[in-house]
């Protein structure tokens, strides 16, 4: 089972719609309030193949089976900005029709997007559902659920060390400030291309002055996700740099025929050779060392790289350590190269 932690106006719709999409997922279930998941049975539960929404840690304990977690986290005072731009959203098209929730928004004019209004949201203690929305969400979501009723008696230094150990053990972590790495890592680790080319519940219509005074009230009432965010990103950092270490690039061989070469491939003598085009010297993303994978005949090591460029684009023939077979590794076949992590950006 796929199961994904939603954290509120984190990229979270786009994402797990991609995900969904990625997976392969069949029989998913979107969760959006949690709630809804409390009330659902076990035995329902696990049926599904991909669960996501806005729920807690605890759900694990409910899966029966093996699972593959998967989150992104957010800046949080970006998220917090982006969270009250939606309910003001919502409040405006009629969005919102509990009445808790409206009285909620409406109280003290909070839903006309100023200053004032979040403000007033983040200093109002007596209203349980600031706490789950505005007050360090994603922490409270990798320690249980982001309602849970004990967070007003828990200690901060306890929470925060459940909360990175579990993050640490989510299989994908995301930052929705660098959303094409994380699309990339994604692909990576599903093996298949997913792109970054949409984004859901925008509200980039609605503005107010967000100055400093704002933003120490935010980092104020969110201590435990700063220090989560900045923990979070360090883990996605490590995890691409040790993607670009095992990042498997597909080189297709030119279709080049004559003379000693077939379909990109030398033919004659040795037959070790390949022949592909690049953009640039700097693109060539092959070197002496590197790891390539023929769909004929397997795995070899490059020996020799030499470019040469002409009419804009650049040649370049490798030399690998034993023969090629023109037909089944030449063009229009895919050449993988496993390259190595200290020659990436």
């Amino acid at each position: 089972m796929h199961i994904f932690f939603h954290i509120p106006k984190a990229a979270g719709t786009n994402f797990s719609r991609k995900l969904v999409q990625a997976t392969g997922a069949t029989d998913p279930l979107t969760v959006v309030r949690p709630i809804d998941l409390a009330f659902l049975p076990d035995s329902v539960l696990n049926k599904k193949d991909f669960v996501g929404g806005h729920f807690g840690w605890a759900v694990l304990e409910r899966i029966a089976g093996e699972s593959k977690t998967y989150t992104i986290l957010r800046d949080p005072v970006a998220r917090i900005v982006s969270q009250y731009k939606y309910m003001v959203k919502l409040t405006r098209e009629g969005g919102l029709r509990k009445g808790a929730m409206i009285r909620f928004v409406k109280r003290e004019n909070r839903c006309v997007a100023t200053k004032e209004g979040l403000t007033d949201i983040l200093r109002d203690e007596e209203v349980p559902y600031i706490e789950g929305a505005f007050r360090n969400s994603a922490t409270w979501t990798f320690v249980s659920d982001s309602n849970s009723i004990s967070r007003w008696e828990a200690d901060d230094n306890t929470l925060l060390s459940i909360a990175k150990n579990n993050l640490a053990r989510v299989d994908f972590v995301g930052i929705v400030e660098e959303m094409d790495a994380t699309f990339d890592l994604l692909s990576y680790q599903l093996g298949t291309q997913i792109t970054n080319d949409s984004r859901d519940n925008t509200t980039d219509d609605i503005d107010f002055e967000v100055d400093d005074e704002l933003i120490a009230l935010i980092e104020e009432n969110n201590q435990l996700d700063l220090e989560l965010y900045r923990w979070g990103k360090k883990l996605f950092q490590d995890r691409c740099k040790e993607m670009l270490g095992k990042k498997k690039i597909a080189l297709t061989p030119n279709d080049f025929t004559g003379s000693c070469w077939r379909n990109g491939v030398r033919a004659d003598g040795a037959s070790n050779a390949f022949y592909f085009l690049a953009p640039s010297v700097s693109e060539l993303c092959i070197a002496p060392g590197d790891l390539v994978e023929f769909a004929a005949t397997g795995s070899a090591r490059v020996m020799r790289v030499d470019s040469s460029e002409q009419n804009g684009l650049v040649s370049v023939f490798v030399t690998v350590d034993q023969s090629i077979d023109p037909v089944g590794d030449g063009f229009p076949n895919k050449v993988l190269v496993e390259s190595k992590a200290e020659r990436r950006p």
